[in-house]
């Protein structure tokens, strides 16, 4: 991704008027970037630079890039998320309160963290620790993916996540478990969750 290419998304920010998250995910957290880990961490920077409104950043990055990446951001006053993607373990509320109490020790404004909810009993761990995380007063998203994964977002707003990540149409959903904004924002009113939103 080339500096015209990132130009070219805050165009389309300056044109919606909302705010922008970038991230570029790595294979090794469940994305799809492949290339060298040097040219990721450099497209990132260069976000920064550009002024994006929110940095996704992955928890596991080098600590010494991580420190440096989160300074650069702070002192660009852009926003960072700190994001753990775990799809091989079961969700744990205790692992998940680590993350999150980890991410916002190190300077994130939100802590993110995603697992793969295959039965009730993963989606029941997710939204326990979001609770706990609620209680401490720590911003965060939670979210699963997965067949049982769309409860996560649907009682976003009960456990108080800051972002819930949907898709413009069910068709295109990036992975199972998300839901499309209509549907999301449809059943939030029809359950009164609605006023719980932002």
């Amino acid at each position: 991704m080339n500096s015209k290419t990132l130009k070219n998304i805050l165009v389309i920010k300056k044109n919606t008027g909302l705010p922008l998250i970038f991230t570029l995910r790595p294979i090794w957290e469940v994305g799809k970037f492949s290339g060298p880990e040097l040219k990721r961490l450099k497209v990132l920077e260069n976000a920064i630079e550009l002024g994006v409104d929110y940095i996704d950043l992955e928890l596991k990055i080098k600590r010494e890039k991580l420190e440096e990446l989160i300074a650069k951001a702070e002192e660009k006053r852009v926003k960072i998320i700190l994001s753990v993607h775990d799809f091989e373990n079961p969700p744990d509320s205790r692992l998940i309160l680590k993350y999150i109490e980890k991410s916002i020790d190190l300077g994130a404004d939100i802590a993110k963290v995603a697992f793969l909810c295959d039965e009730y009993s993963d989606t029941i761990e997710i939204l326990r620790s979001g609770v706990a995380a609620k209680e401490y007063n720590m911003k965060f998203t939670l979210m699963g993916m997965g067949s049982h994964g769309h409860i996560t977002r649907l009682l976003a707003p009960l456990i108080g996540s800051e972002i819930v990540y949907t898709t413009l149409e069910l068709e295109k959903k990036v992975v199972e478990g998300q839901m499309d904004i209509k549907s999301l924002v449809e059943l939030w009113e029809d359950l009164k969750l609605d006023k719980f939103k932002d």
